[in-house]
């Protein structure tokens, strides 16, 4: 069961931004051509509540589990780590054990927000 520890206006502020993530390793269950693969989040603070959005999908409600890790019920097994730098996010990564997201490859946070579907 996942926690849903409160997070306070100052932290989803610190938090939101846009993010590109691409597989840091292809696993051996994966075409090649998925080193090519990018996926843009956006993470916003929606009336107090952290959501995450996938381009071209709709938002899902964050949860805060421990300090800057997050989760959402839609991914088992997964969750977001979000690195906070001069106070504002810098980068994100997906640990996602069923598509092998590398722990060690980061997403930049990116100017500018998609407007969401």
């Amino acid at each position: 069961m996942l926690a849903d520890k409160p997070i306070s206006a100052d932290e989803r502020k610190q938090l939101a931004g846009t993010f590109v993530l691409k597989l840091g390793q292809v696993g051996a269950n994966l075409h090649d051509s998925f080193a090519q693969f990018r996926r843009t989040y956006r993470v916003f603070d929606e009336s107090g509540r952290l959501m995450i959005q996938p381009l071209g999908e709709g938002p899902e409600r964050l949860l805060k589990q421990d300090e800057w890790q997050l989760c959402h019920e839609i991914i088992a097994g997964g969750a977001y780590f979000i690195r906070v730098q001069n106070g504002h996010a810098a980068t994100m990564k997906l640990d996602y054990r069923a598509f092998r997201w590398s722990a060690s490859e980061w997403g930049m946070a990116i100017r500018g927000h998609f407007t969401g579907s």
